[in-house]
């Protein structure tokens, strides 16, 4: 027996140069392959990886920072603890939406502003 599924895929960049509508095809195929084979997407469009995977692995400079589901697990708050003070307040809310972190965001914090883990160089450092 194998140490990996069979069958098993690897896709580098799988959206790269196509038009809006080609990566909303690519990603619904993506999210129907796990059904018949493991699949490991790498991309540097992290915004896409959380549209199309359940779980992110980060790698930086080769070297793994996390790795996790990409799903919310467990109880999410109605809510009530917020609006009805504003409510009792004369303050009415509409709507009231949970915003999580988004993959680009959990990265950026993970390895420093520019990614790489430290801040990014100075324009003088750049041109020498």
């Amino acid at each position: 027996m194998g140490l990996l599924p069979t069958p098993f895929r690897v896709l580098a960049e799988p959206t790269n140069g196509l038009d809006p509508a080609g990566i909303v095809e690519i990603r619904q195929l993506i999210r129907r392959l796990p059904d018949r084979a493991a699949v490991l997407v790498s991309s540097h469009l992290l915004a896409g990886v959380q549209l199309m995977c359940d779980r992110a692995v980060i790698i930086d400079h080769g070297r793994l920072v996390t790795h996790g589901r990409l799903t919310v697990t467990g109880d999410v708050p109605d809510g009530s603890g917020i609006s009805r003070p504003l409510a009792e307040a004369g303050i009415f809310v509409s709507e009231l939406q949970e915003q999580a972190a988004s993959l680009e965001e959990v990265f950026l914090a993970l390895t420093g502003e520019n990614g790489h883990g430290a801040e990014a160089p100075r324009q003088e450092e750049v041109a020498r």
